[in-house]
Formats: C-alpha cells, sequence, structure tokens
C-alpha cells in the first residue's frame, strides 16, 4: 500500500517515488509523534520536495526540525543553542505565528495538532512578504 501512495505521488508531481521514501525516512518517527498521518506526510513531502526542488533527505530533514521545534514548545524546552553557539528562543515561533493568525495552541494548557498548523500556516503563505 505504501509503494502504491508514493508512485500515484510520484506520478502527480515532480518527486520521485524513491524520493519520497528517503524524505519519508528522516521524519517519519517525528511527523508520527506530532500526529500527522503518513499520507499528510507523504503530501508535505511532495509539496516542498517539488516547490523546492532540494534532494528529499533534506526536505524530510527539514520538516523533521520543523516538527521537533514545535514538539519542543509543547514540551516547555522554550531555548535552542546552534551549532554557532547562539541561542534562539522558540517561545518567538509561538509569537510569531500568533502575530499572523495562527495559533500554536487550542487553550493555554493544549496544543493544537502540529498539522493543523502547517495547513493553517500554508492557506496564508502566499500572502505573506519576505519580513
Amino acid at each position: 500500500g505504501i509503494i502504491d501512495k508514493l508512485t500515484a505521488v510520484e506520478a502527480n508531481a515532480a518527486v520521485t517515488a524513491g524520493g519520497l521514501a528517503e524524505g519519508m525516512a528522516q521524519v517519519a518517527n517525528t511527523a508520527n509523534d506530532a500526529g500527522i498521518s503518513m499520507d499528510k506526510l507523504v503530501g508535505y513531502l511532495a509539496t516542498v520536495g517539488e516547490v523546492t526542488q532540494r534532494d528529499m533527505g533534506s526536505v524530510g530533514n527539514s520538516l523533521k526540525t520543523i516538527l521537533t521545534r514545535m514538539q519542543d514548545i509543547k514540551s516547555n524546552k522554550l531555548e535552542l543553542i546552534d551549532e554557532d553557539g547562539t541561542t534562539e528562543l522558540l517561545s518567538d515561533v509561538e509569537t510569531t505565528l500568533k502575530n499572523v493568525g495562527i495559533d500554536l495552541r487550542a487553550t493555554v494548557n493544549e496544543f493544537n495538532n502540529s498539522g493543523d498548523v502547517l495547513d493553517q500556516l500554508a492557506a496564508k503563505w502566499n500572502s505573506f512578504s519576505s519580513i
């Protein structure tokens, strides 16, 4: 069933089934933990891969990073230290999303599904400036 899904997407998007499998290998566990279905994950991978034309391993790794940071906010891990020692406040992600009308949280103590947040972001993407 998985191969059929990947080849169906390959037939309709500028990505390969092998590339999709490579991307899934990078992000599948993180996406599952975030509550994202395999079908939705394949869609995310295909869309990002088709638009960016990056190798699918990089696309999968990028999605893993996005989802991990969202999960870190949920776990109250609000600082990320990059390889160069720069500290990034992950709470800024929530504030930035809120500023464009996307809520990371459903309530003070409950977060929205990560896939729903990404879908809301995608729906508004073309209205954003480069800033």
